[in-house]
């Protein structure tokens, strides 16, 4: 039977959480995995703990308990084992360097250069050219094989984004091997920055983000709604909701038709939409009922059975009038409300 353990560089007793753990992991994280992690953590100092007695535990199946444990990595530790036999789950993925490799890597001359101008970006502060600090740079370039350009790439868009602790920075480098970066254009496409109300569009709209990500276009549209028209994401998304209820699909194109034509109109609030809203029902109302009198007036000087009425028997259709509505013009208004 394989024995479960928790390993880690903690070395107080109490339960600690690594920040690493939760900075990347703590939102996809589910409750089984939540749980279990949380009890490792509480008997790393002592214990047996099995597939078994955690399914016990917690009144899990064991398949769940395995499903977990693989959420955490013990499927990339089975080769780690302790001195019972037992697997190792191990949350670091850093390795531990000794002074000997921090000192034989640091000594490099082209290693030199790459901790000189990565200490640029975080500052004196954190301790530059500490064991800590060459063991960070030390894993980027050599367990997870970034480039010496990737480094500086990596370590500039920290410092632009307030990330400057060292697990902040081992973090993003994490998320861009797996993310298979390794050139500065993907960089700019990876980390392309997304204003939060292109995504309140795109709920407005009905598509989810979990299909797929805004592209450009997209986020210049909804950049240009805020910008040059002025308007904020209570307006942009009624415009949305009305685009899709009258093509019944969504279209930033015909969205910004709509934005536009009330742009044009002075429309700055809801209340003035209503207002708009209003003003076209009652130029309709009126349109129609200017309609149906001349379809009444016409009615009454060609009566169904006048002496003169063209061959043919005599049918519902017959001297009928069409009603004159000006369509150019409602279509136009239609677009603007």
């Amino acid at each position: 039977m394989d024995r479960v353990m928790l390993s880690n560089n903690l070395c107080c007793n109490a339960v600690m959480v690594p920040c690493d753990v939760l900075d990347k992991h703590l939102k996809e994280a589910n409750e089984s995995q939540l749980k279990i992690y949380l009890y490792l953590l509480r008997n790393q100092f002592g214990g047996t703990v099995t597939v078994s007695s955690l399914a016990d535990y917690f009144n899990y199946s064991e398949r769940d308990v395995k499903r977990a444990l693989s959420f955490w990595g013990l499927e990339k530790a089975v080769s780690e084992q302790d001195d019972n036999g037992g697997n190792v789950v191990n949350f670091n993925k850093k390795p531990s360097y000794t002074a000997a490799q921090l000192n034989e890597f640091a000594s490099r001359e082209d290693i030199r250069e790459l901790l000189f101008v990565t200490e640029q970006y975080i500052g004196k502060k954190q301790g530059m050219m500490s064991p800590d600090f060459i063991a960070s740079v030390l894993y980027m370039y050599d367990s997870l094989g970034l480039s010496k350009d990737l480094i500086i790439n990596l370590f500039e868009y920290c410092a632009e984004h307030k990330k400057t602790k060292l697990y902040q920075i081992e973090a993003v480098a994490d998320e861009w091997k797996d993310a298979g970066i390794l050139s500065a254009e993907q960089i700019a496409s990876y980390t392309k920055v997304v204003p939060k109300e292109v995504y309140e569009v795109f709920k407005a709209f009905g598509i989810k983000t979990s299909c797929r990500e805004p592209i450009d276009s997209e986020i210049e549209f909804v950049r240009s709604w805020m910008q040059d028209l002025g308007y904020g994401t209570d307006i942009i998304s009624e415009a949305c909701k009305r685009t899709v209820m009258r093509i019944h699909e969504p279209s930033f194109a015909y969205a910004n038709t709509v934005l536009a034509g009330w742009h044009n109109n002075g429309v700055k609030t809801l209340e003035d939409i209503k207002a708009a809203d209003d003003e076209y029902n009652k130029r309709r109302e009126e349109a129609m009922n200017a309609g149906g009198a001349r379809s009444k007036k016409s009615a009454a000087k060609n009566p169904k059975n006048d002496d003169n009425s063209s061959k043919g028997k005599n049918n519902k259709f017959k001297n009928f009038e069409q009603r004159e509505y000006d369509f150019a013009q409602l279509e136009k208004e239609a677009l603007c409300h």
